[in-house]
């Protein structure tokens, strides 16, 4: 698959081919649809790449979208593709929690596409930082990696695999109870991990309605709904939320 890769070398998505202009619309419907937000809402896409997904998020939903990343090349190309009076793109560091701190706390909903995953060895300080960004009866949406898939298992487990792909050191993917549990922990409530998405980002134009429509059923199918691709996350922040995250107790995957 061909690959964006950022300033410092790192993989950070796919090229825009039929198949994955399909996948993320429809990943971009799949988060308005859990986040519901109203006119006047306000959006905060982690590690918005260029821009892609927020233009989508707008065009789906009537909230606003504000994207950050760490690449400042990425989000001069956001700011120039996309940029609009619904649509803002900023520079920000989520491993800094003085760069988290500073994006506020008042945003409708945090969502993401394939973003958590970056955090993984340091998910349970970086979870209770992202839930106060969101707003109190808020959501957090994120699109991750499924480690029950093959070839996911495979790049994020195998060292020379994960040189070709170009993963970060600091990558992981995700099992639901792993992710669920350090969710529940850093306080969040309902949360609700699915098996998403079958088709393929470079997959040949002619087989994505076919691929599409095979994957649609088989996420809905016990067991063979593990080989998907990603896990579909969405979690709330209480509407009375002002507690501290659970003590931390251990989970296994």
């Amino acid at each position: 698959m061909t690959s964006i890769v950022d300033d410092r070398g790192f993989n950070q998505g796919y090229s825009w081919t039929p198949a994955q202009a399909l996948r993320m619309r429809r990943r971009a419907k799949a988060i308005v649809d859990a986040v519901r937000p109203g006119p006047g809402g306000r959006l905060l896409e982690l590690g918005c790449g260029t821009g892609e997904l927020a233009s989508l998020l707008a065009e789906e939903g009537p909230a606003g979208v504000t994207g950050v990343d760490l690449c400042a090349p990425f989000i001069d190309e956001a700011r120039r593709r996309f940029g609009n009076d619904r649509v803002s793109f900023e520079v920000a560091d989520l491993a800094q929690p003085a760069e988290i701190e500073r994006l506020g706390s008042t945003w409708s909903a945090v969502v993401g596409n394939g973003i958590l995953h970056h955090l993984y060895y340091v998910i349970d300080e970086a979870l209770p930082l992202l839930r106060r960004l969101v707003a109190p009866g808020g959501k957090f949406v994120f699109w991750e990696p499924n480690y029950f898939n093959p070839y996911i298992m495979a790049i994020f487990t195998v060292p020379a695999l994960r040189k070709v792909t170009r993963l970060e050191p600091a990558e992981m993917a995700f099992t639901p109870r792993w992710i669920r549990a350090r969710l529940e922990r850093a306080g969040f409530t309902d949360v609700q991990v699915t098996f998403r998405d079958f088709l393929l980002p470079n997959l040949p134009p002619v087989l994505v309605p076919l691929v599409t429509r095979a994957g649609d059923l088989a996420e809905r199918l016990p067991l063979v709904d593990h080989l998907a691709q990603s896990l579909f996350i969405v979690a709330s922040v209480p509407a009375d939320a002002t507690g501290e995250p659970r003590p931390r107790a251990g989970a296994g995957r």
